[in-house]
């Protein structure tokens, strides 16, 4: 596995140091940058994966995300991650801006970003290192996964991401 380089942004995303390799120490007052890709489908289903037996958070389910790697922007980094993990090509899907979280803890900032697609388009090819399955979930299955504890903490805001949605639709829907 070659090295993952990241950029180091300050509280105000800005850049302070480029190639920075992923483990090292992160210096106090430097986050990296981690995406939260959301994939929806217009019916309201999200697409989640499982993840990989003997990773952190072992089965449990997630949306897909990760690292934004050194020159890359937030967007590019959310697209590039669903399609290392699913082979989904998400450049052109509708997308949406959800949020941003600072995240002391991880020395990261994360951004959450929702793709709007039409499930009977899409077929997943997933990297099985990391994921071992995926589903379409409703709302009420992801309920359900909260409640058995199955679904991974940096997810469980799911329904913060679809009430985005609806507000953001009813809007687009206002303009038409």
């Amino acid at each position: 596995m070659s090295d993952e380089f990241w950029d180091l942004f300050d509280i105000n995303r800005v850049v302070q140091m480029k190639h920075h390799r992923r483990g090292d120490k992160i210096p106090d007052g430097l986050f990296h940058l981690v995406v939260h890709s959301w994939i929806m489908d217009i019916n309201g289903l999200f697409l989640m994966s499982q993840r990989q037996k003997g990773r952190s958070s072992e089965l449990k389910w997630e949306r897909t995300g990760g690292s934004v790697l050194e020159g890359e922007n937030s967007f590019d980094g959310a697209v590039r991650e669903v399609y290392e993990e699913l082979g989904i090509d998400l450049k052109k899907a509708q997308s949406f801006f959800i949020k941003t979280e600072k995240r002391d803890r991880y020395h990261d900032m994360f951004d959450s970003w929702l793709f709007i697609v039409d499930k009977n388009k899409i077929e997943c090819h997933i990297d099985t290192q990391e994921v071992r399955d995926y589903k379409w979930m409703s709302l009420s299955d992801l309920d359900y996964l909260k409640n058995k504890r199955k679904i991974v903490l940096s997810s469980l805001y799911y329904d913060e991401v679809f009430e985005l949605y609806q507000k953001k639709k009813a809007i687009i829907e206002t303009f038409d």
